[in-house]
Order: C-alpha cells, then sequence, then structure tokens
C-alpha cells in the first residue's frame, strides 16, 4: 500500500540535503518550511490544517527531526538556522530515538464502537439485545445510538450487526505499540514512555499523520563525507527497495555520495548465522537446553530487557550483523567511520550502544540523499565488494530466514529433525503477550523473533509502506546468491520453515 506520506518525507529530506550541498545551508534553512508548503500552490495535507502558517510550522517540526531534534529539544521562537548550527556543531546523539510532532498531531482520541449512517434501525435489533451493559438506544430516525460512558467496548454489537452498520475506530499510534508506551489522554495528546519503549518504531508506521519522527544522523554523516574515511554498511533488505537497481548500483551511488567504501551488512549476517548455529549446537544439542533465541533484532532485545527478564538466559549471545560488518570495517582500521544504512528504528538505538557502528541511516534517508543530491542509479559505476556474502545473510531480511540460515550451517551430523523452529512473525500486541508466556508452553527450540511483521525489509524505516512484492524481490535476489560453503541446506522461506504460531 502506497500512502502520501512517503512522498512527503522524501521531500523533506531531499530538500535538506539539497539546502546542505548548496553552500548556503544556515543561511537558507529558515526557508525551507515555506518551501515545503509549496509557496502559492499550498494545499492542506490533512484535515485538521487550516492555514498554511499551521502547515509550515508542521513542516518545521519535520525538518528538525532530519536535522536530529526531538521534541522537548526545541521551542516555537527559535529559528531554524540556531539549530542547522548546532547540528554542525555536535559530536554526539543521544536518546530517544524519535519523538512527537505536536504540531502535527491529530490529537486522536476516540477509542471504541460506533454507529454510522448505514444503521437501518431493523426490527430484531441484534447490537441492543446482545448488549450486556444495555447501553444502546434508538432514535426518533431509528437508527442505534451507543452511549460510550456506558460502553465496555465487548464488540458483541459490531459483531452482530446484519449490516456491518457498527464500526471500530481506535487511536493507531497507540494500537500499534505492542508494549504500552504510546500513552494517550482525554485531550487526545499522545506521549511516550520511554521506559516502557523498545523503539520498534511502530508506532512511527502506524501513525497516518507522520506525526512519529525520528532523530536522524543525516546531517552529521553529510558533514564528515568530505573528510573523513567513511564506510556505509547497508544491511540486506535493502534489496527490496530501490526497484530494479541491485546491491552494486545502489553502492555505486553510496560511493558517488561520497563514502570511500561499502560493507554488505549480508557478510555480517552470514558470521552471525555461524556463530548462532554453533552457539545453538553448544545450548541445545550437547546441553539440553530447552530453547534459545535469535537475538539479531535490537527492539527484540530491548523488549526482553525491559518487559520478559525470564528469558533472557534463552537468549543467544552472539551479537547483531550489524555489529559484524562494522567490527569487520573496524579491524581493517580502527580510524574509519562506519555508517549502519538499514530500515530499523531500533538500529538507530543500537547504534548508540555498539561500540563499532558510529552513525545509523534508514533506506528512506539514503532515497532522499540521492534524490537531494541529483544522483542517477542508472548510471553509477557498479560496486564489487571486498567481501562475499552467502545466501544464509541475503535471507536474515525476511520471517523465517534467520532460523533457516542457522539451520542450514549446523554440523552435518546433526540430523534434521533436532532443530525445530518457531518464528514470532511480528510484535503485534497478541504476539507480544504470546511470547511473553513462551516458557509455559515451549513448543520449539530455536525460536527467531522479528519485531516487524514480515522481517526486516518491512521496517519503518523503509522508503514506503511495504507489500509482498517486497519480500518477492528480496527471494529473487536471494536465489541468485551462493550458499555458504560450511552450509548443509538453505531452508527456503515459506516452505522449509513457516511461521509458527506461538501458543499461550
Amino acid at each position: 500500500m502506497s500512502t502520501q506520506l512517503t512522498p512527503l518525507r522524501n521531500k523533506i529530506i531531499s530538500e535538506v540535503v539539497k539546502c546542505f550541498k548548496s553552500g548556503r545551508f544556515i543561511e537558507d534553512i529558515d526557508k525551507l518550511p515555506a518551501i515545503l508548503t509549496g509557496g502559492d500552490e499550498w494545499k492542506p495535507t490533512s484535515k485538521f490544517v487550516r492555514s498554511r502558517e499551521q502547515e509550515e510550522s508542521i513542516y518545521r517540526e519535520k525538518v528538525l527531526s532530519v536535522l536530529g531534534f526531538v521534541d522537548g529539544e526545541y521551542d516555537d521562537t527559535t529559528p531554524l538556522h540556531v539549530y542547522a548550527q548546532k547540528a554542525l556543531e555536535r559530536t554526539s546523539l543521544d536518546e530517544p530515538v524519535f519523538g512527537i510532532s505536536q504540531k502535527g498531531c491529530n490529537k486522536c482520541h476516540f477509542n471504541g464502537y460506533f454507529v454510522t449512517q448505514s444503521c437501518e434501525g431493523c426490527t430484531s435489533r441484534p447490537c441492543s439485545v446482545n448488549c450486556p451493559k444495555k447501553c444502546i438506544s434508538f432514535g426518533e430516525d431509528g437508527r442505534a445510538l451507543i452511549n460510550q460512558n456506558d460502553c465496555i467496548k465487548c464488540g458483541r454489537c459490531f459483531k452482530f450487526c446484519p449490516y456491518g452498520a457498527i464500526i471500530h475506530k481506535s487511536i493507531p499510534c497507540v494500537k500499534a505499540c505492542p508494549c504500552g508506551a504510546m500513552l494517550d489522554s482525554p485531550e487526545g495528546v499522545k506521549t511516550i514512555d520511554f521506559e516502557k519503549c523498545i523503539n520498534c518504531g511502530g508506532c512511527m508506521r502506524a501513525c497516518p499523520f507522520g506525526t512519529i519522527l525520528p532523530r536522524s544522523n543525516l546531517i552529521d554523516v553529510l558533514k564528515i563525507l568530505p573528510t573523513k574515511k567513511v564506510v556505509a554498511c547497508p544491511a540486506p533488505s535493502i534489496a527490496a527497495h530501490f526497484g530494479k537497481y541491485d546491491l552494486s548500483l545502489v553502492s555505486g551511488g553510496l560511493i558517488q555520495l561520497g563514502f570511500t567504501s561499502v560493507e554488505d551488512v549480508s557478510y555480517g549476517a552470514d558470521l552471525c548465522a555461524l556463530n548462532e548455529a554453533k552457539e545453538f549446537e553448544e545450548r541445545i544439542v550437547k546441553n539440553k537446553k530447552d530453547f534459545m533465541t535469535t537475538s539479531c533484532c535490537p527492539a527484540y532485545i530491548n523488549a526482553i530487557n525491559k518487559h520478559m527478564p525470564e528469558l533472557q538466559e534463552n537468549v543467544s549471545h552472539t551479537p547483531t550483523p550489524m555489529h559484524f560488518a562494522t567490527q569487520t570495517v573496524k579491524d581493517r582500521d580502527q580510524e574509519t567511520i562506519t555508517v549502519f544504512i538499514g530500515p530499523c528504528n531500533a538500529k538507530r538505538w543500537e547504534t548508540l550502544k555498539d561500540s563499532t557502528t558510529d552513525y545509523c541511516l534508514t533506506f528512506d534517508e539514503i532515497f532522499g540523499l540521492f534524490e537531494g543530491s541529483g544522483i542517477d542509479l542508472s548510471k553509477v559505476q557498479p560496486y564489487t565488494f571486498v567481501d562475499k556474502a552467502h545466501k544464509e545473510g541475503k535471507i536474515f531480511a525476511v520471517s523465517g530466514g534467520v532460523a533457516s540460515a542457522v539451520a542450514s550451517l549446523l554440523p552435518k551430523e546433526i540430523p534434521d529433525g533436532v532443530i525445530k523452529p518457531v518464528i514470532i512473525d511480528g510484535f503485534s500486541q497478541e504476539n507480544f503477550k504470546r511470547l511473553k508466556n513462551f516458557k509455559k508452553n515451549i513448543t520449539g527450540n530455536l525460536v527467531e523473533v522479528m519485531v516487524c511483521e514480515g522481517g526486516c525489509a518491512y521496517g519503518p524505516g523503509c522508503p514506503g509502506l511495504n507489500t509482498p512484492a517486497t519480500s518477492a524481490k528480496i527471494k529473487i535476489a536471494v536465489d541468485k546468491m551462493e550458499a555458504h560453503p560450511e552450509g548443509r541446506w538453505v531452508g527456503l522461506l515459506n516452505s522449509q520453515i513457516k511461521p509458527i504460531k506461538v501458543e499461550n
């Protein structure tokens, strides 16, 4: 599904990049909100926007996020160029990795069931008869009315209406948060409880107003590209997000942007799979432990530390593919600056904690970088990688891929039936609760956890909302890869290993 938010964010990023590269960054940055609203051609981008001035204030907050600032770190009166100067002068970023646009928030506040104009006021009245609180009455026109003060949101009226005239309306960002970190108020103002937040970015992807804004490293990277040795480290899931341009051409574009070289994080995923296979053999096969979970998703690790400490002993000790890739770069030259490029907001948080990764950019930011820098990927020189990645690393991008890769790299003397994979495909609120209860009903011994449904290829930092075509593109790219020489088989996604629901 495509939305208007994708081109809007691309436009903001590309305009910031153009401003930076113009040589008049400080002088012209204050003009960007007016430019982004379209000048004399202004049209409101949402229903609650009443004026061009209001729209400009929303764009101002979005520009601030690209400059690396989140709400609480800026005010309405200080000019943008002051924050631009601060971005040029800073040497590091800190948590939180995203915030809420107070100007752009729709302040959604209704969460429950209500009756639409499709109600026919039927004689059988199943909505009223089946309501346990008897909070449904009927107006003069015969249509049903729900008393929201008495309604317990059980959904029985919704279930029994023969016309589908009753609908459930929820707050998207609140509903998308698996751990109750997105807080609402009677006025509709949203806040994030960072003591609970796992930085997954689910709220960011769910908000139809683009109100959840990431803290970007864009300026930090742009300012060092001309003067430092900077290596780009793109994640395996990049293969699906730049149309017909494969990783070699996207990497060629990164070189044209000014990066010194490119390290394919799929190579780091290869190393991750090899190490997790060895760890599985040690824990499960030799020491007869109940189960081991994967460790490559930082949002999952956050969830374990904050909400499921009882599972800490079961989590693999293997570092993430990002760490393996950036460590490889640092081993060659400790002075090199490493920039991870991925689809994930949680990686912004992991970068702050990881000693070998200096900065993090997302795919949509790279898309905006290419556009703002005038780079045409059809005209770049394809890039040749020093470290060769294999299928095992590439399939990390899609749910089932990590478990499949680990299984393929177990020693040949271990029978196929020994590994019993369980795939937690996405942190819906239901899956979150089921995983929390996993020890009460163990259904497998290798638990792959992907907080984003579908896998990393569906992360909130991608250029657009993803479709099944995304994973199809990744599978096509994987088919062209060679298996790791130490592997005995590569489990085919949706074939050898299928997602298994975790039961309570």
